[in-house]
């Protein structure tokens, strides 16, 4: 979690406090001054939070001044450890991202790092004039006319304002149902009351008895430095099944109670008394040299299960000790993926079931025999684009957690030999990866295949051969839109302008069938009610591949026969009386148009001349082949 302050504009985020924590002091004030303590859960099984156990016992408490007593009009003190986002340190004013800052109506902070008790930390303090003195006077702090303690768990402000008055419910209660352990005593805890007048001297009590019983006894509470009432029922009486319910009595007034009919209608608790118990042992679903995944049936209890302890050890009788300990798995999942198997060695897997009150059930085993490391399968999906002087291999789909690297080999024949060309770095996680050729010759087609290579040094299998041959040219259009980025590095030009009686049109439906990374050239066109023409300059005399991308995205013309046009290249007519509607099966359907031309000067020319509604287009490829 994480705390925030704001005022004048500022706004302080205070990350990680209760990270792995528990809560262990809070108080209030009237004019919003706090203090607020957490200690650091010594069981817990994250290696980050471990570290910042390893860094001090005493946990990390923050105070907040709102009473002007230091000069400033906020005052925050905050030491001890930190844990949080992935760190674990102690807190220092740089690596918590704290720094001086200027907010509305001249007000500034003022941060400064301390040592307080033997604990590391930082003030700041929030004005509009001259920020107060920080000065350490043996094991106090004092900062303008305010001065801190540290006791070892918490802050202490000398100066503070009256505790809060609780505001909320006349009558509040938590933590009574929480599930007892059988022979166990009960605690109760939380229970707010709001007295009528706030100086009454209240009383309450808890009244319980064994379920079946005619008379309850009674055990006083006490009142909680917050003003909560606490207090406990023995373990005598929840060895089996019990009713109880709490008083309230403030003088001059009728008793309160919880539940609001009292003993006629008491809450109802049935301890816990059995540990929980799996029926099965787990099952290995998948073992790898590098996974095994397990799962299981859910465990059975008297009261609740609320996690399972997953242990890995050598041996059966050497699995469920506490350094074997894998992960704590919730209830609601019944299954625990091994990310570090031991390679080629026998494993033994325990899963221990744990209920609400912390009772562990009977543990359940599973022996493995986890494989040798060996050279990474191969399952992506290669493919290889022509681009200007480049080719473009990308690749897609999962690889093995330990893969560490695609080397690529090309050849310039089909069948070889392949020689290895680079190497490049892959994060498993990621399920997509992109290599540019620019060692090429324009018009020679090159073959390509990818190898896996884990950390071990293994490489594995060559996956599918690709092929392309490099274009002397190529040049994209983004009809009616603006510029797009492309993998291959040759963006989609933009065309936005309203020009020679033609327009840019947008619309908000997403298209079907385009391809990867092409959706915002297809959100856009040009359209005319008379004709659209495009001239390519720059070419040189050869082969060019003409790519056209339609879609019907306009209501109007949502219909077949109600939009008709000629595709005409250096005027020869390429394709007569294209109804894309029809063409696409649809309308917002992608629909491409692939011709080849030979041109024979330094010009190239599209257009597209209407024959009923006007023509529209979304996007224009042109694509030099090869030279004469």
């Amino acid at each position: 979690g994480s705390i925030e302050v704001c005022g004048r504009g500022i706004k302080y985020v205070f990350p990680g406090m209760f990270y792995t924590t528990r809560l262990t002091y809070s108080r209030f004030a009237k004019d919003g001054s706090g203090v607020i303590s957490a200690a650091l859960l010594e069981d817990v099984q994250d290696k980050k939070a471990q570290a910042a156990i390893a860094l001090g016992k005493a946990p990390t408490s923050l105070a907040v001044d709102f009473s002007g007593t230091s000069g400033a009009e906020l005052l925050v003190c905050q030491v001890g450890a930190q844990v949080g986002h992935g760190t674990a340190y102690w807190l220092d004013i740089r690596r918590a991202g704290i720094k001086d800052v200027k907010g509305k109506d001249g007000y500034y902070t003022k941060t400064t790092e301390i040592k307080l008790a033997g604990q590391r930390g930082f003030v700041m303090t929030l004005q509009k004039g001259p920020a107060p003195e920080v000065k350490t006077e043996d094991d106090r702090l004092v900062v303008g006319g305010q001065t801190i303690t540290f006791d070892g768990e918490k802050l202490l402000l000398a100066k503070m304002a009256p505790a809060a008055v609780w505001t909320g419910p006349r009558f509040c209660l938590r933590s009574v149902l929480k599930p007892a352990r059988a022979g166990e005593p009960l605690t109760l805890e939380g229970i707010r009351f709001r007295a009528k007048d706030p100086s009454a001297d209240v009383a309450a009590g808890v009244f319980y008895r064994a379920k079946g019983d005619v008379r309850f006894k009674t055990e006083s509470l006490q009142k909680a430095e917050d003003g909560s009432f606490e207090g406990r029922v023995p373990g005598s009486a929840t060895r089996r099944a019990l009713e109880l319910y709490v008083e309230i009595r403030e003088p001059g007034c009728p008793p309160v109670t919880y539940p609001e009919k009292g003993k006629e209608a008491p809450v109802t608790i049935v301890p816990d008394a059995e540990p929980p118990s799996l029926a099965e042992a787990p099952e290995c679903v998948e073992a790898k040299s590098y996974r095994a995944t397990l799962r299981w049936e859910g465990a059975t209890d008297d009261s609740m299960v609320v996690e399972y302890l997953v242990y890995r050890g050598t041996s059966r009788r050497r699995t469920v000790r506490p350094e074997c300990l894998l992960s704590k798995v919730p209830a609601t999942r019944r299954s625990f993926r091994d990310t570090a198997p031991p390679a080629g060695q026998t494993a033994w897997y325990a899963v221990e079931p744990v209920d609400v009150v912390g009772r562990a059930g009977k543990p359940r085993y599973r022996k493995v025999a986890i494989p040798p490391d060996g050279p990474p399968d191969n399952t992506v999906r290669l493919t290889a684009n022509a681009g200007a002087k480049v080719v473009v291999l990308s690749w897609t789909g999962s690889v093995e957690p330990d893969v560490a690297a695609a080397e690529i080999f090309r050849s310039a024949a089909e069948k070889g030999p392949f020689k290895k060309t680079a190497a490049v770095d892959i994060d498993p996680r990621r399920r997509a990866g992109t290599w540019i050729d620019r060692d090429v010759q324009v018009g020679k087609t090159y073959h390509y295949e990818l190898r896996l290579r884990d950390r071990g040094g293994h490489v594995g299998p060559a996956g599918q051969r690709v092929a392309a041959m490099p274009l002397h040219y190529l040049r994209r259009i983004n009809c009616g839109g603006q510029h797009v980025e492309s993998s291959d590095g040759v963006p989609w030009q933009a065309d936005a302008e309203p020009r020679d009686g033609t327009n840019p049109y947008t619309h908000r439906q997403s298209v079907r069938g385009v391809a990867k990374g092409l959706q915002d050239v297809y959100r856009i066109e040009r359209w005319s009610y008379g004709s659209i023409r495009y001239a390519f300059d720059g070419v040189v005399p050869g082969r060019y591949e003409v790519v056209l991308h339609f879609a019907e995205t306009t209501p109007m013309f949502g219909g077949e026969g109600r939009r008709v046009f000629d595709v005409v290249v250096n005027g020869r007519a390429v394709r007569k009386a294209v109804d894309v509607f029809k063409a696409a099966g649809g309308a917002n359907v992608a629909w491409v148009v692939r011709e080849e031309v030979d041109v024979p000067g330094k010009e190239l020319v599209v257009e597209l001349r209407e024959v009923k509604g006007g023509p529209t287009i979304k996007g224009i490829e042109v694509r030099g082949i090869r030279k004469p």
